[in-house]
């Protein structure tokens, strides 16, 4: 018989070593762009930061925050109805 890891919740992410898979996204990220740019020691030293941040602010905040700050911002939108993060008031 077979054994099977069971996350502790059922909607958390994959662990990565001791990281969640969305917190390691800024090093990959930064060291993608690193590479491609020929920066890759600065890159490395930028996600490893960024990262650090990452994770601080996942820690201290509610789940979804990082998408609502996303929309705030006007990066992206929320749903078919609120499409413009921008728009701070409705006037109908």
């Amino acid at each position: 018989m077979r054994e099977y890891q069971i996350p502790q919740y059922i909607d958390s992410f994959p662990q990565l070593m001791w990281f969640e898979v969305d917190e390691i996204m800024p090093f990959i990220a930064c060291y993608g762009a690193g590479t491609l740019l020929h920066m890759t020691s600065p890159m490395i030293v930028t996600g490893a930061v960024l990262t650090w941040f990452y994770m601080r602010h996942k820690r201290k905040s509610l789940d979804g925050s990082l998408l609502h700050m996303l929309y705030w911002w006007g990066l992206m939108s929320l749903n078919k109805v609120f499409k413009n993060g921008l728009m701070r008031e409705w006037i109908e």
